[in-house]
């Protein structure tokens, strides 16, 4: 199956950890508990879940691969990484960012390059397959060789909490479509009716009147 990974890379430990990954994210996050390197790198990151492993040199961030692919993550005195591997539909993508100016990003889908932005970087230069670049890369920003990660090693699970004002949209759109739907037909049914009983009544009154008149002239008309 390959690597399906995907996720973003600081050249800094972040002192508050919890805080600067908000920032970095854009995300309100919940720490959840601890788990080892082997759960926090493995595929296909649920959408809802952030893992963080850190180093002295730098931070390893796993998260969804939407949030990735085609992202460009930055953060103020900080070299970051973004990046997506996807061995099993082949689709690759990286994004350089530092101090918050893009520097190069780069999406390989199916053997073709499908985007392309700056200027290469030399660890392209330096090996053809995108994969390398992207392992040699996060390296770089890392300081230390993915490979060398013991699976073991400590690292941090975050939830991400979804905003009160989205949970309320949300049981709001539930709600309404809770509500009984009417049916046009009945309702256009009922209308007709309703039509017909005040078509009826008015004839009736109509009616009522030109038997009061006659009455009336006829009652004048007596000798």
């Amino acid at each position: 199956m390959g690597y399906n990974i995907s996720g973003i890379v600081i050249n800094k430990d972040l002192e508050n950890l919890n805080v600067d990954l908000q920032k970095v994210l854009n995300l309100d996050l919940e720490y959840e508990c601890d788990i080892d390197f082997e759960t926090a790198s493995e595929n296909w990151k649920d959408e809802n879940i952030v893992d963080v492993y850190s180093t002295k040199s730098g931070t390893l961030i796993f998260t969804n691969f939407e949030r990735c692919f085609d992202e460009c993550f930055s953060f103020a005195d900080a070299h970051i990484l973004t990046f997506a591997i996807s061995e099993t539909s082949m689709s690759f993508y990286f994004a350089y960012s530092i101090n918050e100016k893009l520097i190069r990003s780069l999406a390989f889908t199916d053997d073709k390059i499908v985007h392309e932005q700056g200027l290469r970087l030399k660890v392209e230069d330096e090996n053809e397959d995108i994969s390398e670049v992207i392992w040699k890369q996060i390296e770089m920003v890392l300081g230390k060789s993915y490979w060398e990660i013991n699976i073991e090693e400590k690292a941090k699970r975050y939830r991400i909490i979804t905003p009160k004002i989205e949970i309320e949209t949300e049981q709001t759109a539930t709600e309404e479509n809770k509500k009984p739907v009417i049916n046009t037909s009945e309702e256009k049914s009922k209308k007709n009716n309703g039509l017909v009983k005040l078509y009826l009544l008015v004839s009736f009154a109509i009616l009522l009147v030109f038997g009061l008149i006659y009455v009336i002239y006829n009652i004048l008309m007596l000798p």
